[in-house]
């Protein structure tokens, strides 16, 4: 956890509801989700696909989407979801929208979750922004 997240509630009067941070199978911030979870703050995963790069080819989400006959995407939202955050994918086609829609008629099982949370790197950081210096503006 970062510095920084403890100085901006020291500095607010009220915590946030929700918190967005990068969150994928290769960044799970478990130090941040954990912090998010004492404070009853929502974690949201902003980049959970990676933008269609880093974990969509990845052999073990292919071989888990393939037992569960779901796409890679949907595994990865599903992942997320039973981790108790909420996944915030984007796309502009109507077939992987729908995709990432229909992540709830089905669980990984606790040993699938284990693995895919094996897949965390230290800093598994997509595209390089980290929220202290990147600016999209």
């Amino acid at each position: 956890m970062s510095s920084h997240a403890y100085t901006s509630i020291k500095e607010a009067s009220v915590l946030p509801v929700v918190k967005q941070i990068e969150l994928h199978p290769y960044f799970q911030q478990v130090d941040s989700r954990a912090f998010h979870q004492s404070k009853k703050i929502i974690t949201q995963a902003w980049s959970p696909l990676g933008a269609g790069q880093g974990s969509m080819d990845d052999p073990l989400l292919s071989e888990l989407a393939h037992t569960h006959q779901r796409s890679t995407g949907q595994i990865v939202l599903r992942y997320l979801v039973q981790l108790g955050a909420l996944p915030l994918p984007k796309s502009r086609h109507a077939g992987r929208q729908q995709d990432n829609l229909t992540i709830f008629d089905f669980e990984l099982s606790n040993e699938e979750m284990e693995r895919v949370s094996n897949l965390s790197k230290e800093d598994g950081r997509l595209f390089d922004q980290h929220p202290e210096s990147f600016s999209d503006l």
